[in-house]
């Protein structure tokens, strides 16, 4: 999804950001856990309960494949979302590619001279443990123009984006922060 962005002349990109593996894992888990658990359970349980007799077991059969896949979808979409939300850093903008389903996405692009403020944010044991959280960055106006949730070491990708920036500030006369 990254190579099929355009990018300007003398563009290049320099970071390319994802969300931290915690964003998917445990929902794509809970998911898959969602689709197969409940069906085998239920019909374990029909099965000693010796409700299900002839017939009865197509129908049980059937009920249980659409409750699989309708929740494989689901699961499918997660993954889907999660490979497709990416953040490029270029030396001039920071583009933001999202695609939360097959047939809808969006793009946020925010040149880097607009940038004022970067700020991380962690909260919470988990996210200091495994070291994930958001960037935030606010633009001339002081509202926040962009947040990178849930991004892998989020204080590095802030002064990453504080040493890319100044360049391109400098360059368009905007000054330091």
């Amino acid at each position: 999804m990254a190579q099929s962005f355009p990018l300007e002349p003398g563009e290049a990109i320099v970071l390319q950001v994802r969300r931290h593996w915690i964003a998917f894992w445990p929902r794509f888990l809970i998911l898959l856990a969602l689709a197969g658990l409940p069906a085998g359970f239920t019909l374990e349980w029909l099965a000693r309960a010796g409700w299900i007799h002839g017939s009865g077991w197509r129908v049980a059969a059937a009920l249980a494949v659409l409750w699989v896949g309708f929740w494989l979808i689901r699961a499918a979409v997660a993954k889907y979302r999660y490979d497709h939300d990416i953040w490029l850093l270029t030396n001039q903008r920071l583009i933001g590619l999202m695609a939360p389903a097959p047939f809808r996405s969006s793009t946020t692009l925010l040149n880097l001279d607009e940038i004022m403020d970067v700020r991380a944010h962690r909260s919470g044991p988990a996210a200091i443990l495994l070291r994930y959280g958001d960037v935030e960055c606010r633009s001339r106006a002081g509202v926040v123009s962009v947040v990178l949730r849930q991004t892998s070491r989020p204080e590095e990708l802030a002064l990453r984006l504080q040493q890319i920036c100044r360049p391109a500030r400098r360059e368009r006369g905007v000054g330091e922060w």
